[in-house]
Parts: C-alpha cells; sequence; structure tokens
C-alpha cells in the first residue's frame, strides 16, 4: 500500500540523503520506508537530468487527467507533492458530486 507524505517532508528526506545522512537513519526519524526513498533519489536524479528515464513531468503529460467533485486534479496533487507549478492544470470542477471525471 502506497502512503503519501507531505511534500515539505518528500523534499527534506531527499535534501538529507543526498547531503550524506544515511537512509537508515531517514527511515527511522520520518518514518519512510527505505524502498520510498530510494525510488525518490532515483526520481529526483531522473528530474534533474543526471540519469535516463521518465521525469515528472513527462509521467503527468502521458496520464490521462482525473478532476474530483472539487475541481482538484490528480495532476494538481502530483504537482503540489513533487514542487511543480500547478496554475496551469487547474480546472473547474466537473461530474457530479464525489463523482471524477477523466480528461486527456
Amino acid at each position: 500500500m502506497s502512503r503519501r507524505y507531505p511534500p515539505e517532508v518528500h523534499r527534506q528526506v531527499v535534501e538529507l540523503a543526498r547531503s550524506g545522512t544515511k537512509v537508515s537513519q531517514l527511515t527511522e526519524v520520518f518514518g519512510v520506508s527505505q524502498a520510498a526513498i530510494y525510488d525518490w533519489l532515483k526520481q529526483e536524479r531522473v528530474d534533474r537530468g543526471e540519469i535516463e528515464g521518465l521525469s515528472t513531468d513527462q509521467a503527468l503529460e502521458q496520464r490521462p487527467q482525473i478532476v474530483d467533485s472539487t475541481g482538484e486534479t490528480d495532476r494538481d496533487s502530483a504537482e503540489t507533492r513533487f514542487g511543480r507549478s500547478s496554475a496551469d492544470s487547474i480546472h473547474s470542477g466537473h461530474g457530479s458530486r464525489g463523482a471524477a471525471t477523466i480528461h486527456n
């Protein structure tokens, strides 16, 4: 089961790991699994162009966009977590209350 962490925790963990803090220590302090931390570090390297792979921006562009009843999209949520600007992807609410609408 995947757990979401606030963007500030994500950024702080990545920053501390890159500065030399042991992943095992970060796991104990923040309660984030070692696998999640290594995934975050790898994705950050992809996003910085250090290694090949699908960047966060590319992944968000390729996914269908899901809009919930409040008008927040899954992209807005991901962009918030990863520190991306969500100004271009904010949409007004679609569908009935509690429903989600998929946009391409």
